[in-house]
């Protein structure tokens, strides 16, 4: 028996959007979120992933994960608190010397939290989402059972059963925190510096990832170069950069659907999901055109982004 890709990636989603219900701290959300991406982002249950790859991210031709914005000593901690937990299972396996770090989520596990979590709060799942999570989680089990892994149950986990209050607290405090972050960074003069906390503020609305991926201490000295340059431009075109990056990782969507246009005609596709400054001063030119005439459908009308989102996402499974 084995899972399609195409099977495994459709739990992504639904996984990730679990997570505020585990009140995670900052580096097992972003390790918890690596593995996700690792694993059931690529269509696989369990997956190899090195050490370094947490610290540097992953960058191919095909996808790039983000880095965890923490240190190696905070990232295995994370990893260990994390599996205490029951939320994720890591093993090494291979010869003496010469051993491989698996990964995969509980799926199942989180799955069964987040039941309790509808059953507690008075709210029901629909029929089509309880039919396929019946459906999916069913298979999984059957997965597990022929490769003999472990189950784990997260029921009797106390700090997911009873700790409302306290959730509710953290969440607020965290809100809170994230608000003064903000207020602090809008008062803030647009550096090179300062850009890439922009972006990051930015990507939350759209729900997406800003990152410049797994690049060389040279290619960081190179982007935080063109982001000098691009502000002595905005300078010299009085052009906002505050404003201007809002407009770019808010429209984002328009251009990993193919709505870039060189002027030979030609279509620019950038990375979906992940926006990063590097691809923008690539294609500036484009993507600066594209906001100020093309932001318009056939039918001289704004063009709906949630309505290309669906049409982008159509297919996957959704909680």
């Amino acid at each position: 028996m084995e899972l399609s890709k195409a099977t495994v990636k459709k739990l992504y989603w639904p996984t990730v959007n679990l997570l505020p219900l585990f009140h995670l701290s900052h580096s097992e959300e972003g390790v918890l979120y690596f593995i996700a991406h690792r694993t059931l982002g690529w269509g696989k249950l369990e997956e190899i992933i090195p050490a370094k790859h947490f610290r540097e991210g992953v960058c191919s031709s095909v996808v790039q994960v983000a880095p965890v914005s923490c240190d190696r000593s905070t990232i295995f901690r994370a990893r260990q608190s994390l599996s205490e937990k029951g939320l994720i299972y890591f093993e090494e396996r291979g010869l003496p010397g010469k051993t491989s770090q698996w990964y995969r989520l509980n799926i199942l596990g989180m799955w069964e939290v987040w039941m309790w979590w509808l059953k507690t709060n008075g709210e029901k799942a629909t029929v089509k989402t309880r039919q396929r999570l019946r459906e999916v989680a069913g298979i999984i089990k059957e997965f597990h059972k022929m490769k003999k892994w472990q189950v784990q149950s997260l029921a009797d986990k106390e700090e997911y059963m009873n700790l409302e209050e306290e959730v509710a607290n953290a969440r607020k405090n965290s809100e809170y925190a994230k608000q003064r972050r903000k207020e602090k960074l809008a008062t803030k003069p647009v550096t090179a510096s300062v850009i890439p906390a922009l972006m990051r503020d930015f990507v939350e609305e759209p729900g997406i990832v800003y990152s410049e991926g797994a690049v060389s201490k040279a290619e960081e000295k190179k982007i935080h170069g063109s982001m000098k340059n691009w502000l002595t431009y905005c300078e010299r075109d009085g052009v906002d950069p505050r404003e201007q990056l809002r407009k770019v990782c808010e429209n984002w969507i328009h251009f990993s659907v193919g709505q870039l246009v060189r002027e030979d005609g030609t279509t620019i596709v950038l990375p979906d999901r992940i926006v990063s400054f590097n691809n923008y001063f690539k294609y500036r030119r484009e993507i600066d055109r594209w906001l100020v005439q093309d932001a318009l459908d056939e039918d001289n009308k704004v063009i709906d982004l949630d309505e290309k989102r669906q049409e982008r996402d159509e297919g996957g499974i959704g909680i």
